[in-house]
């Protein structure tokens, strides 16, 4: 038997503005959950509905990573506007500058390459999903 279900775990990305100048992206993920991804750091929401709750409600984890490490925007496979994003498949999620987010049961991690991730060598950033 086929399954008919995909293994996405990143649905759709959504190119978005915390304020001016600084954009993000939001990545909506399978059971609602929202990750927000700005230059220096990712945010993990309940849901989309908490994003601007200026009290916090419903924001799971942070986390800010290095000024080394920050990501630039370009071209991306999911959107027609210039994105953090390159592309997601299953439980990987591509970032510019070869960055890539593994998504698990658990967490979500940062690493440095595709491979790095494949192997779950050197994490450089994590926000743990519950």
């Amino acid at each position: 038997m086929l399954f008919n279900e995909s293994s996405d775990i990143a649905l759709q990305l959504e190119p978005s503005w915390a304020s001016d100048p600084v954009s993000i992206d939001l990545v909506h993920l399978k059971g609602g959950k929202l990750l927000a991804i700005s230059p220096s750091a990712m945010r993990l929401y309940a849901s989309a509905e908490y994003l601007h709750d200026p009290f916090g409600n419903g924001l799971i984890d942070s986390c800010d990573w290095s000024e080394q490490q920050s990501l630039q925007q370009g071209p991306s496979k999911k959107s027609e506007q210039p994105s953090f994003v390159q592309d997601f498949k299953a439980g990987a999620i591509h970032l510019q500058q070869g960055y890539t987010l593994l998504v698990t049961p658990v967490a979500i991690q940062l690493f440095a390459s595709a491979a790095q991730a494949l192997h779950n060598q050197d994490c450089l950033a994590e926000l743990r999903l519950e």
